[in-house]
């Protein structure tokens, strides 16, 4: 959990801030709407797990600082919500070995990562069995 990336307001928000807490790392980019469809639909299950300790680490692969933000606004992702506006040159894609968007991964509250790509009600399982 390595990660290190800036918020909207050019601010670090480390992954293993999060230390504790069960966490699902979503890759996706203001330009693809398939991140867009599968981050719409989380936003039910983020308000219905955050206050038991869910939280969601948004990394955009973008690099438009103005289309980034505008997506996050006007769909309202109020989760964290970080990029380093580099992409292709990404280390978190890197790292991550990202090749398809979206992506998601879940840690468990230890950091381990658990699964990967899970959304709806397999998601909601898992955060049932985890938290």
């Amino acid at each position: 959990m390595c990660i290190r990336d800036r918020d909207r307001d050019g601010q670090e928000v480390a992954l293993s801030s999060l230390q504790g807490k069960v966490i699902l790392i979503a890759f996706w980019a203001s330009g693809n709407s398939n991140s867009i469809q599968a981050l719409l639909q989380l936003q039910s299950t983020y308000n219905k797990y955050q206050a038991r300790g869910f939280e969601v680490y948004a990394i955009s692969l973008d690099n438009n600082k103005i289309n980034w933000m505008n997506a996050i606004d006007f769909n309202e992702f109020n989760w964290i919500n970080v990029s380093e506006l580099s992409f292709p040159e990404s280390n978190a894609a890197l790292i991550y070995n990202i090749s398809e968007l979206p992506t998601t991964f879940l840690v468990n509250r230890e950091g381990e990562i658990v699964a990967k790509n899970l959304y709806g009600r397999t998601l909601e399982t898992w955060l049932d069995n985890l938290i």
